[in-house]
């Protein structure tokens, strides 16, 4: 079979690596794998077979920034101007002439939606994927996003038949039926949760499989320490703003051997803090070499670096940007697993939070019983359970 691994929202590498360790799966299988994915670049960061037929990805990017938090996952396709005919038509035209190209049989998406509502159109089946938050349990209403907004009912009502209303116009100008509930091309049929319960965005979801986290790929550095005494801390953060070069002067400060990971953007901004206790690499860290050799992760919530760090018994400290962290981050806390920092903080501050996690032997407890519940939860077995049930899968009439 063709496939198509589809990425469109969000950032930094926590899509692209788990639609590349399952389509690698997918390849031994003897199907053919292409990509459109919203940064191209990140396929050259984690080293794809240079052979690799990639696209960039059709996005429907958020129009105006200073709208409200999106209420729950159909809000946060409004916001992103579905309502928007022309705008919408042009995307899922582009999805179209990627489907030209590439002929698939099926669709895997990573937070791409309107690659879903494409497929839907050309008649491709199609798969969901992504952390709890990406895939929200299937009911009715929606689950509301944890800290969005207050409890409204009558809001959510509206929002949905916002959204049925712009898919169904959408659909009748493809000269396709209308659906029952828009949010079902969306959300629904074949998914596949890739988390734990403890850091789903959504707590007791019923009747669901969670196949893990996928956190690690071939081709990722060993980590290399400064040497120091003492602790040492992974840090894996966002480039730009005050906040990595906050962590970096702290970390030194405090004489920590620290490894950091960031972007080559990042090394003018970090001039200033570069010291012998702290190692910068432009190249993704191989999580799994983590274990008994660091003693805090610290980012910015994604799933990829936060479970990693969780299934080495490594406790960590967030700064989260989205909503999506900072539901994630909730569940991180209610089982004692690590830290989030506010908003807005200074160096002191910053300083104080780390020594009380490296100190809190309840913390060490909790996230070393974390650890063995999933050892046997590896990068490789997940991809290998999700390649399965896609290879599996049979759409013939």
């Amino acid at each position: 079979m063709n496939i198509l691994m589809a990425w469109e929202l969000g950032g930094g590498l926590g899509h692209t690596l788990p639609l590349g360790c399952i389509g690698t799966q997918l390849e031994a299988k003897g199907h053919t794998i292409s990509y459109a994915l919203r940064n191209p670049k990140t396929a050259e960061i984690l080293k794809f077979n240079p052979d690799t037929q990639i696209f960039p990805a059709p996005v429907m990017g958020v129009q105006k920034p200073n709208l409200p938090a999106a209420y729950d996952y159909a809000d946060l396709l409004l916001i992103r101007d579905y309502e928007n005919a022309v705008r919408l038509d042009s995307k899922i035209d582009a999805w179209f002439r990627i489907f030209e190209e590439v002929q698939p049989d099926q669709l895997v998406a990573d937070y791409a939606p309107c690659a879903r509502l494409a497929a839907h159109i050309a008649g491709i089946p199609s798969h969901t994927m992504g952390n709890g938050f990406l895939v929200p349990p299937f009911c009715n209403p929606l689950h509301p996003f944890r800290g969005g907004r207050e409890p409204d009912a009558l809001l959510q009502q509206n929002i949905e038949m916002r959204l049925d209303k712009t898919i169904n116009a959408t659909l009748k100008r493809y000269g396709k039926h209308d659906v029952d509930r828009a949010i079902d091309i969306f959300i629904g049929g074949s998914r596949f949760i890739r988390t734990v319960e403890e850091l789903d965005a959504y707590q007791n979801r019923k009747g669901e499989k969670y196949y893990g986290s996928i956190t690690q790929a071939s081709g990722c550095l060993d980590p290399v320490w400064p040497i120091a005494e003492g602790p040492r801390v992974f840090v894996y953060l966002a480039p730009g703003g005050p906040f990595l070069p906050l962590v970096c002067a702290g970390l030194r400060r405090m004489g920590i051997s620290t490894l950091v990971f960031a972007g080559s953007q990042a090394a003018s901004q970090l001039s200033s803090v570069v010291g012998p206790t702290i190692n910068f690499t432009k190249e993704p860290v191989d999580i799994s070499k983590l274990a008994g050799r660091c003693d805090l992760v610290i980012n910015h919530g994604g799933n990829g670096t936060l479970a990693g760090g969780l299934a080495q018994g490594i406790p960590v400290l967030i700064k989260p940007h989205h909503i999506e962290q900072i539901m994630t981050c909730a569940n991180v806390q209610k089982y004692g697993l690590g830290k989030m920092l506010p908003g807005k903080i200074e160096e002191d501050h910053f300083v104080q939070t780390v020594k009380s996690i490296l100190d809190d032997e309840v913390m060490h407890e909790n996230v070393k019983a974390f650890a063995i519940k999933y050892q046997s939860l590896t990068s490789e077995g997940v991809s290998a359970s999700i390649a399965t049930v896609i290879d599996a899968a049979d759409y013939s009439e």
